[in-house]
């Protein structure tokens, strides 16, 4: 079985490392990068099973990298995975089309955990998906 590729987008050098271990450990093949323009790039070339952003992005908006990502044939159904420590972003990006949501701070296993989620299910029916996405997109607790 071959690994699930992972995209990781986040302008902090840290926070690729906080991602990227524990994707690694957990048996995915996990692609880094800084910048929304890049990753746009890499998600043609590389098609990746799931897209994570962490937001903010320093060189674009959530939401314009969502935009592009969607409109673009062949990655645009691409699942992506938002994270972010304001709740107005994660609420920008569902509204673009992102798929799910953690709000920092999460545990490395909660990562994992959700991305499992994710990937297991991108083989149900899109109700089935959307509705997981308004039940989860922001952390219980987090609503208003």
């Amino acid at each position: 079985m071959t690994a699930a590729k992972i995209l990781v987008l986040s302008a902090n050098r840290f926070g690729r490392w906080l991602f990227d271990r524990p994707l690694l450990n957990a048996g995915y093949e996990v692609i880094l990068l800084e910048s929304g323009v890049k990753g746009l790039v890499r998600a043609v070339t590389e098609r990746p099973d799931l897209i994570v952003l962490d937001l903010p992005l320093a060189d674009m908006e959530g939401p314009a990298f969502l935009k592009y990502l969607r409109g673009t044939p062949g990655v645009g159904a691409t699942p992506t995975l938002v994270t972010a420590s304001e709740k107005a972003l994660l609420r920008e990006a569902q509204a673009a089309g992102a798929n799910y949501g953690l709000f920092y701070p999460f545990p490395p296993w909660e990562l994992v955990g959700a991305i499992r989620k994710i990937l297991r299910n991108q083989s149900d029916s899109l109700d089935d998906i959307i509705d997981m996405a308004l039940d989860e997109f922001i952390a219980p607790g987090e609503r208003s």
